[in-house]
């Protein structure tokens, strides 16, 4: 048996176009998306002819649809840009925002960690530092998993780091300790660093803004392990796999190529994305604090239509992670921010 990993479509076969109409609202002669539902396999074998993007008439007991009237319907398929056979081959693994909730990543990989195949690629999307408690136990936690597991790791540039790195190449930058919640970071590794940092901006006042005022962040790098300035230093603006993109906060709607696109574009977010993306691959992204939460207040992450993922969920205390081709959901428990561990 074949089984796909796709988006179901429909188009009704039956009456006028006038009064053509089911209950999932699926009109004559056109192709309509079936919102919101989203198929994760089709169990029946697709038939023969499919493009990796569009293609062909799947038969009529799609999972999830039970809404429409099948009798009639016709579904044509959205397939992802992959095929899955019987046996899963590669799977690529992204965890969101981290933004130094060790407990939250801990908790995330005991469930993520046990289902990976050598062959398997996890990626940390960027913003793994600031706001949270224990940016350095989240660096050193990743920077392990680099050093001591079969499968690869791959850690994307965000925001955050990259306003850490800037100050750390100019130190009369300053918009990393003043608007990232940096400070969190910094006393992670030694508060009294933070200390002395505070006191040094604290001295400097309105110059900060008014002047190139150069500030002693060394007083904080000096202290970073080198292999977590490694860390920092080799982080990557993306991440691509077959049919799949991982990024920070997202690409460009057109669909350029992806090493021609600004970094400020990939680490922040063009203007229109999510909604107006329109490229082929399937893109998951950070940054954008854009979960949705269901009756129960708990986050669920931001999937649309046009294939974009957002997995950044951690202001409400839980990290998520999705596995594509497949997309499967993981995600930790809640934890409430300031939380540490005590490992």
């Amino acid at each position: 048996m074949t089984i796909w990993a796709v988006r179901a479509e429909a188009s009704q076969s039956r009456g006028s176009p006038e009064s053509c109409q089911t209950s999932g609202g699926v009109g004559i002669g056109k192709v309509h998306r079936i919102p919101p539902v989203r198929l994760g396999r089709l169990t029946e074998k697709v038939k023969e002819g499919l493009s990796p993007h569009f293609g062909g008439v799947g038969k009529e007991r799609a999972l999830d649809a039970e809404s429409l009237n099948r009798r009639h319907t016709k579904f044509y398929v959205r397939c992802y840009p992959w095929k899955r056979g019987a046996g899963r081959t590669m799977a690529t693994v992204a965890i969101g925002d981290i933004h130094g909730n060790r407990l939250a990543l801990e908790d995330l990989l005991e469930k993520v960690l046990p289902t990976l195949k050598p062959q398997d690629v996890l990626v940390f999307l960027g913003d793994t530092i600031d706001r949270g408690p224990d940016s350095r136990g989240c660096v050193e936690r990743i920077s392990r998993l680099k050093r001591e597991n079969p499968h690869s790791v791959v850690t994307l540039l965000g925001n955050h780091e990259d306003w850490m790195l800037r100050s750390l190449r100019d130190p009369t930058r300053h918009s990393w300790i003043l608007g990232m919640e940096a400070f969190e970071t910094i006393a992670s590794y030694a508060p009294d660093a933070a200390v002395s940092l505070r006191r040094e901006l604290e001295r400097a006042g309105i110059r900060l803004i008014t002047e190139r005022v150069r500030i002693p962040y060394e007083i904080f790098f000096d202290l970073l392990p080198p292999d977590h300035m490694a860390f920092f230093q080799n982080l990557k603006p993306f991440h691509r796999a077959e049919g799949v993109v991982c990024v920070h906060a997202g690409v460009e709607p057109e669909g350029r190529p992806l090493h021609s696109q600004d970094l400020e574009v990939l680490i922040w977010g063009p203007e229109g994305f999510p909604d107006g993306y329109i490229g082929r691959e399937a893109i998951v992204y950070g940054h954008w604090d854009n979960a949705t939460e269901d009756e129960n207040g708990w986050p669920q992450p931001c999937i649309k239509e046009n294939h974009t993922f957002g997995i950044d969920t951690i202001s409400k205390g839980v990290l998520t992670a999705i596995r594509l081709p497949d997309g499967k959901i993981f995600q930790s428990k809640r934890f409430k921010e300031g939380e540490v561990s005590d490992g």
